[in-house]
């Protein structure tokens, strides 16, 4: 009987040694072996006005539809280098994303710091005058960025306007000297 009991003695005590190893720290009493530790990668969008997608480490995509904080769905082991970049740029509105903060080694935490600002993409409204003969022609654009046109040729308004904008291009002024009537398709 008392074998019994010193043997069932043995066993709680085995029990209670490997539960203790299973609560993070290796046989020594450390931390756990750094490889089985595994960390988040993640951050912040700001700016964005379409669909997004991001990779960690050329894979693990991540669809993002609006700002905010992200988190990449596969956590990496302690130790592991990192890369956030930009797989597809939002279309609908263009836009050009940016990321800071996103390539590192995990240091037994997780990464939280990653900074993606993304900016919708301008683009200018201009054409060609032909016919011009006069002077003091003035075009307009949304009601305002007035450019003087002096010649036949190419114009490029000062303002660029962001994608999806809407853009209407009036005559201000008319030439005169001689005097012409100019319209614009």
């Amino acid at each position: 009987m008392k074998t019994c009991s010193v043997f069932t003695m043995l066993c709680i005590g085995l029990c209670l040694s490997l539960a203790a190893c299973d609560r993070g720290k290796n046989r020594r009493g450390g931390d756990a072996d750094p490889a089985l530790v595994a960390y988040s990668v993640g951050g912040v969008v700001s700016g964005l006005n379409g669909t997004l997608v991001l990779q960690n480490n050329a894979g693990d995509d991540l669809s993002l539809n609006a700002s905010g904080s992200f988190t990449f769905a596969t956590a990496l082991a302690d130790l592991s280098d990192y890369a956030v970049t930009v797989l597809t740029q939002p279309s609908n509105p263009s836009q050009t994303c940016t990321v800071t903060n996103g390539s590192g080694t995990l240091a037994a935490a997780n990464v939280t710091n990653v900074s993606v600002v993304c900016t919708t993409n301008t683009y200018t409204v201009g054409g060609t005058v032909l016919g011009l003969t006069g002077s003091g022609l003035t075009l307009r654009d949304n009601g305002g960025d007035d450019l003087a046109i002096s010649a036949d040729g190419s114009f490029v308004f000062a303002t660029a306007l962001a994608d999806l904008s809407a853009y209407a291009v009036t005559v201000q002024a008319q030439p005169t000297g001689p005097s012409q009537t100019c319209s614009v398709t």
